[in-house]
């Protein structure tokens, strides 16, 4: 969940080069490359992916993608901080 709301609060995912954001009910989380990440015109991600999250999970990398959209997917490493209890999520840059 917090890594959704920080995408949609900073729009990380677009659907075109104005920077138009993704509708937030079309931003999906995956934990591991889609079979037609050849398709996007742009992204990055940190590797390896995943592991999706558990109730134990400290750390995940993912991709946020805009379904229905293949013009940008945004990867992202999230971290839990137990002594803060609440997870920090950084987006990885897109590289042009």
């Amino acid at each position: 969940m917090a890594v959704l709301q920080h995408a949609v609060r900073h729009d990380w995912v677009t659907i075109d080069d104005r920077d138009t954001p993704c509708p937030p009910e079309r931003i999906r989380i995956v934990y591991e490359a889609p079979s037609n990440i050849a398709d996007y015109d742009r992204g990055a991600y940190f590797e390896p992916l995943g592991p999706a999250p558990t109730e134990s999970s400290e750390e995940i990398n993912g991709l946020l993608v805009c379904d229905g959209y293949t013009f940008l997917y945004r990867g992202f490493e999230a971290y839990f901080r137990p002594e803060r209890g609440q997870w920090e999520v950084f987006p990885f840059p897109v590289i042009e």
